[in-house]
């Protein structure tokens, strides 16, 4: 097959804000996700397609239910794909034009697969050993793919299937203090908590 063209990416035109705790003993995590997305697709688009990758069936055990989600502050009924429940699409309203911007918050909770290595070992919990490897545990807009429209193949085990638009992050995360959270960015604060608890933010 012939190589494709790699392509600069815009400026982050979506940013997440997370706010989470981390509970090892239920295996979840739980909170919420601000998402300021700005329709560059250019087309009007309206909805908002969500990839809830632990919903793959590989991820045994794995789930990521959203309890409820607004839209500019207005709630909103969120849709899961009745065939593959790793895709929701999230109703707009009115079709957004190119260049507009919405502001989405979506209150979820993330069941992590105890063992398993579904996904090449990226989602999974290990309690006897404390490690937990927690990819993609939290609802994300699907990538937009120039010519081809939203990404929203189906994961499959073996392979990373992330693929979204330059963003950025703002993550903070509560979890026991005698867990280390080790993550990709920039540490933007020290936690100031007490054991048993921390948290961690992350940039």
């Amino acid at each position: 097959a012939e190589a494709q063209t790699p392509v600069a990416a815009p400026a982050a035109t979506q940013r997440y804000t997370i706010d989470a705790r981390f509970d090892p003993g239920a295996a979840t995590l739980s909170g919420d996700v601000t998402i300021v997305w700005t329709n560059t697709t250019g087309e009007p688009q309206d909805s908002l397609p969500l990839r809830l990758y632990p919903n793959a069936e590989h991820y045994a055990g794995g789930d990521i239910a959203l309890v409820d989600a607004t839209i500019d502050g207005d709630p909103v009924a969120v849709e899961i794909d009745s065939t593959d429940a790793t895709v929701a699409r999230v109703p707009l309203g009115r079709a957004v034009p190119p260049g507009e911007t919405r502001t989405l918050e979506v209150s979820f909770t993330t069941t992590v697969p105890l063992g398993g290595d579904g996904g090449f070992g990226i989602f999974r919990g290990s309690p006897d050993a404390s490690m937990w490897a927690l990819v993609n545990w939290y609802p994300i807009v699907a990538g937009w793919e120039p010519g081809e429209g939203w990404s929203l193949d189906p994961p499959v085990s073996g392979i990373d299937p992330t693929f979204v638009t330059a963003s950025a992050w703002d993550v903070t995360i509560a979890h026991p203090a005698e867990l280390a959270l080790i993550a990709t960015g920039v540490e933007e604060k020290p936690s100031t908590a007490t054991r048993p608890s921390r948290e961690s933010s992350y940039r």
